[in-house]
Order: structure tokens, then sequence, then C-alpha cells
């Protein structure tokens, strides 16, 4: 019965089953679920720069973790944040914890890893501190062959760790400044150098010669479509470098670029005028009159996203920057920034279109808006424009969304549609500024919700320790909807007392957060690193796991199954918040399902055969149609509508269903209790079994029991499936 698939639209609830009802926005609370995670109250704990958290069940014990970093490397129990162990940056457990600055390596730029690199089936965490990586396993001790120091000058600023040659184990990736190159260097999970790296912009004339690699700015991803991943390093003097894995350097397009690698081409605002001078080098194009001689794009201070953002198959390149005029060099050069801005480039360099759906990315987005602390000269290197792309609405194109340093937080559709949220200064002297942000439907609606934190910078001169704690400019969590609209906003808590010095007029959160279901209890948290707080967790009371409105789906092992009979149409929760899966499922709500999944034919309801189904009844029409089409044993003159169904019953119903003779064959013994099955179940049960709609527990078929809400979905799941 192949018409099983096609009946599925338009399927209303019936009497005992509620339709699905997602939550409103309206209706969710912001509430502090801890702060601090456990962790003294060390500036040297505490004090973080641009380190999101990661959240995992490291140890595998089935609660989640929370790794932090930033001058310790810190694992708290995601549910209470209380300390399960830490760490001094270049340390492992095997060395006590020092609060002062002697005992770390020092802070780190880039959000930590933690992937299972060697494929040992344990994850292992990888951290940058300084010129040193860190690589430990889950109980805190350094694999073998780590740490490493970089053996050049230099901080490291951006991590990413791949497998770049498809054996199974992962490369680290690292990047960062190297007296006055950019360097980029790749280890094994061994930590040994890989074949042909570092590879240095003042090394090749290829390459694009430049300071430095900042800001969390490398990615990995395929950009040429060979099944394997590529590196992606933006670089602060208007070039993206990218490498394969070997150390070679990705070509450009050759009609439009010439015989030149990515890293050669520099990008201006006007794209013509950048495919007739792509070059490398540092000049400044000073004393030049044409503004497309002069305004360029500068990417040291913003990562990159690879990602398919419009479902063609074929991955894009998003990188943010900052827009700056050459012309005047006379200080640095964000001094003389414009804005920030985004562009879009294919994998061969050229910048994107998609002429089908009318997308046009050939020219760049300017005229932003400016600093919003014009006197601050720092706030153009400290806000650095992490791009995001997300599907906000649904619609299979993904958004686009970057902070910047007016105190604004972008979103741009792929047809160049721009809307900001603006975040207020809190005074003439405090700007406030966003996050990177992390987009997730937590109200069920199919669309996705904007989260992110902010951070103030200001002026204030901070004197003593009451000072600090009652000055207000603290950071906030954010919540907005797909259309940028605000939601709610939580004020991040203060200064902890005693932390001054230049950073504690920095407060809030410049990383972007982690929103997970941290405690199993079907609600999402919001988990932030922040500046002089180290970690802490928000409850988003009334938001809902999308997959699954259902409570007490969550985590449940038919949760799978039961979701796609319910977006199937085939079954409907108890409750907007509760399936019932361990519940029963009756005789009448059994033959209901199957008649709404063969699309609800007509039926005589004069031809009733049961004395016991009055044909008013909700279930009248399915009871009458089932026994038309011989789904019932022993039918006779009494339908039993309220009497809970069986394994072997709804293994009969299925198989009368489907009019198949598959699994004459099999042989039930194999089961410990196959010889329980009823005799005019025994076909139904093989048929079943043969097909993987019943696959028995415990070495058990249990004909006789009844079947749960749970059980019943699972099979018609398989069933489905399996046609």
């Amino acid at each position: 019965m192949k018409n099983i698939k096609k009946a599925v639209a338009g399927i209303s609830a019936f009497a005992l089953i509620t339709g699905l009802c997602p939550m409103s926005a309206d209706a969710l609370s912001v509430n502090t679920k801890y702060l601090y995670s456990g962790a003294s109250h060390s500036k040297y704990t505490n004090e973080v720069t641009y380190s999101s958290p990661i959240v995992t069940d490291i140890d595998k014990d089935g609660r989640l973790e929370v790794i932090s970093v930033s001058f310790a490397i810190t694992v708290t129990d995601a549910a209470t944040g209380a300390t399960e162990w830490r760490v001094n940056s270049g340390k492992d457990r095997s060395s006590a914890y020092i609060t002062t600055v002697d005992g770390n390596f020092g802070g780190s730029w880039c959000d930590p890893v933690v992937k299972d690199i060697d494929a040992d089936g344990w994850q292992e965490i990888i951290s940058v501190h300084n010129g040193m990586i860190s690589v430990l396993d889950y109980t805190g001790y350094f694999k073998a062959g780590w740490p490493k120091t970089m053996p050049a000058v230099g901080q490291i600023r951006s991590l990413a760790v791949d497998d770049l040659n498809g054996d199974g184990k992962c490369e680290i990736i690292i990047g960062g400044g190297v007296t006055s190159e950019a360097s980029v260097w790749v280890y094994d999970y061994k930590g040994n150098i890989c074949n042909n790296w570092p590879q240095l912009s003042g090394a090749n004339v290829d390459i694009a010669e430049s300071y430095g690699i900042f800001a969390n700015g490398i990615s990995t991803g395929d950009i040429d479509n060979d099944g394997m991943p590529e590196i992606i390093a933006p670089t602060d003097n208007r070039c993206i470098q990218a490498y394969e894995y070997d150390g070679s350097l990705v070509k450009a397009d050759y009609n439009t670029f010439g015989d030149h690698p990515w890293g050669y081409v520099r990008t201006y605002i006007d794209y013509d005028h950048e495919k007739m001078v792509s070059q490398r080098g540092w000049d400044t194009d000073e004393g030049k009159t044409d503004m497309k001689e002069r305004l360029c794009m500068e990417f040291g201070h913003a990562g990159t996203v690879i990602d398919d953002l419009d479902g063609d198959g074929k991955n894009e390149i998003v990188a943010t920057g900052i827009i700056m005029d050459t012309n005047d060099v006379s200080n640095a050069f964000w001094l003389k920034s414009q804005c920030m801005s985004v562009a879009i480039f294919n994998g061969d360099r050229t910048r994107y279109q998609n002429v089908a759906k009318g997308f046009d990315w050939t020219s760049i987005p300017s005229g932003l808006g400016g600093k919003i602390k014009d006197s601050q000269t720092s706030v153009s290197a400290m806000v650095l424009a992490e791009p995001v792309a997300a599907d906000l609405d649904g619609d299979g194109n993904k958004e686009i969304l970057f902070n910047s340093y007016d105190g604004k937080l972008y979103c741009f559709t792929l047809d160049k549609q721009m809307k900001t949220f603006s975040l207020p200064a809190t005074s003439s002297t405090v700007a406030e500024y966003a996050s990177e942000p992390v987009c997730k439907d937590i109200n069920g609606d199919g669309k996705l919700e904007i989260i992110f934190g902010s951070w103030t910078d200001s002026k204030v001169i901070l004197t003593n320790d009451a000072q600090s704690e009652n000055t207000g400019v603290n950071g906030s969590l954010y919540i907005l909807d797909s259309n940028m609209n605000l939601i709610s906003r939580t004020q991040l808590p203060k200064t902890y007392t005693g932390y001054l010095g230049s950073n504690a007029q920095t407060n809030g959160v410049k990383s972007a957060p982690v929103v997970e279901d941290i405690d199993y209890d079907g609600e999402y948290e919001v988990v932030f690193n922040t500046t002089y707080r180290s970690v802490c967790a928000y409850d988003l009371t009334g938001s809902t796991i999308y997959d699954t409105p259902f409570k007490d789906l969550y985590k449940h092992w038919a949760k799978d199954a039961v979701m796609q009979c319910v977006k199937s149409g085939y079954l409907n929760g108890t409750s907007a918040t509760a399936f019932t899966p361990n519940g029963t499922m009756t005789r009448g709500m059994m033959t209901t399902v199957l008649y709404r999944i063969a699309g609800s034919p007509s039926v005589d309801v004069a031809s009733n055969p049961f004395t016991d189904v009055d044909n008013n009844q909700w279930y009248a029409k399915g009871a009458i149609w089932s026994a038309e089409q011989g789904l019932l044993n022993n039918a006779g003159t009494t339908f039993n509508p309220n009497e809970n169904i069986t394994r072997e019953e709804l293994a009969y119903m299925l198989y009368k269903y489907s009019k198949s003779t598959d699994g004459a064959n099999i042989d039930l013994s194999t089961f410990a209790d196959g010889n329980t099955v009823s005799s005019w179940a025994v076909d139904a049960v093989k048929y079943c079994v043969n097909s993987g709609i019943l696959k028995g527990s415990d070495g058990k078929l249990n004909p006789t029991s009844t079947a749960t809400r749970a059980e019943v979905a699972t099979m018609i799941t398989r069933y489905v499936n399996n046609l």
C-alpha cells in the first residue's frame, strides 16, 4: 500500500489527541541560573577577551560540562556551575593550580576546540595561549607530544582543527603574527609540524605581505568542491590567504585575476578596480585621489565563515572587515576606517553572484556608519566583527549577521536588504558593543532567534572596589526575533569586587554564547564566558527544544520516530508540551490513525458491524474501515474501542494493511519468547521482523505486551520508511 505516504496533508487531530502549539516568544523569561561558575575570583582565571565556552559531555558520564579558556582552562558541571577541574594556561593537572600571574602562560584570544583529534573515541581540549598550543585529554592531562610553543616570536590569535588529508585524524591550524609577517602553522595530532609548514607572508611573493592574522580569523572548509577542506586565513593587509593541506596556494580565477592565488588579490570596494590592481604588499595608496584606488577592506580584526548560503551545493566564503581609506596613513589604518562591512566570495576568489535568485555581491555594502567613540583609538581593533550565517526565516537562503564598532548588530539578506539593531550607549563616556551572535529557534515557531551578549567600553576611572561594583556600565544578554526586534534584555553581572586596572573598565561579554539545554530539562540555557566573572548561565524559561516541543520526549529513545509521525500528521501530542510516550494506545486510537494514514476514505457507517460502536463516535469510521480492510483479528460484532492494543495486534494490522507475504521463512525461535506469539499473529510477526518493523528488546518480542505510544510511533515509522 504505497499510498500511505501520500495521505498526510491536512490530517486533523481527533478527539483524544490535541494539536502541536509552539510556545510564544512573548512568554519567554530570562533568569539567572548561576554566576561565577565556582571558579576562584582571580583576575587570571576570569579575565577573558574573545574566547567562547564549549558545552559537551567530555567524560561521557551523561552530564554536560562547560569548557572555558582564559588565563586558565576550567571545566565545570554545566548544570550547576561547580568546578570539576582547572589548570593554568600552558599547564596540566600534574601541576598545582596557581592564582597569580606567575602560574599562567598567558590569556587566549581564541575559542577552544573540543574534538577527538586522534580517533580514540574520546574528545581532547585544544587551546592556545600567547605562543603556546595545549592539547589536553578529557581528564586534564597533556596528550603525548604536547604542549608546543610556536618556534618563533609572536602571539597565536587564531585556531582551527580539521581533518585536512582525510586520514580520520585531525590537524591543528594556528595563525598569528611573527615579527612583521603573517604566519600559518599546521601540526598533526601528535604535535609534529606538517610538511611545507609554516607559511609566512614575507617568504613567498604569492602570499599577501602582512603583519598578522588575528581574531579567530582562520577557518576550514571545502571551497573548491574537491571533497577536502582548505584553509582560509584573512590578513590585515586587504588580502585573504587560502591554502591546501600540503601548503600550496589555492588559485584564484584565471580569467579574472590571471595566474594569481587568493592571497595575492587585494580587496577593494570597487570590484573592477580590484581585478586590475591585484598585487601583494603593504603600499598605502597615499596621495591618490580616486576613491576606487583608496577604499579597501582590511581583515585583520574579523573572521570568516565557509558555508553554502543559497543551497546550491557549493560553499561561499563570508568575510567581514573594516572599510578604510588608505590615502592618509599618518596614524593607524583603523583610525581612518569608514565602517565595518561584509564581502562574499566564491571558491575561486570571484565575488558571489546567484543570477537565478537575483543575488549580486560584486559590490560591497558601504556607508554603514563610523565608530561610535572616535576618541577611543582602540575600539576598532577591539570590536571583532565575527560573521554568522543563518537562515533566520526558513526560506532556504541564509542571512549574514555581524557586530560592528558603531554600536550596531547588522543583518544582511542575500538580496542585500539590511536590518540593524542599535545597542544603547549608557552615557557620553560609555559605549556598548555586541558579541558574536548565536541563532537558534528557542520558541518552536520555525524561525531563529538571535542571542548575543554585549560589553561596555568606558573611560570612567575606577578608583575603588565600591565604585567598580556600582558604575552600572555592564554588558547585557540580548534576545532578538528573526526580524531584529528586541524580545528581552538582561543585564550581566557587575565586575567582581577587586578587579581594577586597565581592563576593569571593559565589562560584559566579548565572545559568542552557547545556547544549549545544559541541565536536560527541555528548555534552553545561555552560557557566557564573561570578562571578570568567568562562566555565567541563564535559564530561558518558556523556551523549547525545537526538534521536540514535548518535554517528556527529551532524550527519549523514540524521539526521532515520534517526531516523524507528528510532523507527518500520523500522531499528535496529548498536550502542547507532552506526548506521553509510555502511555497506551487503544484499538479506537490505532484504527483511527491507520484510517487517517490511508487518506480517510469514504465509509458507509450504515454498514457498521459492531454493537459497541456508536456511529457518532470519533473512532467509528476508523473501526468500520479497519473491519472492511480485514485489519482486525477475530472481528465479530464487538470492537472493544477502549481495549489497549498489543504488539502482536499492531503487527497484524500493519501486515494486513501491507498485503505482503514477506517473512515466511523467518525463524521466530531466535527470540526467547518466539513460541509465545499467538497462532493468528505468527505470519504478521514474521513479516514485521523481516521488514525491520519489529526488532524486539533484550532478545524478546514481547508479543502480548501492551504497545506504548512510543512503540506504535516506532513501528509506524519503520513501516513507512520501509516502503
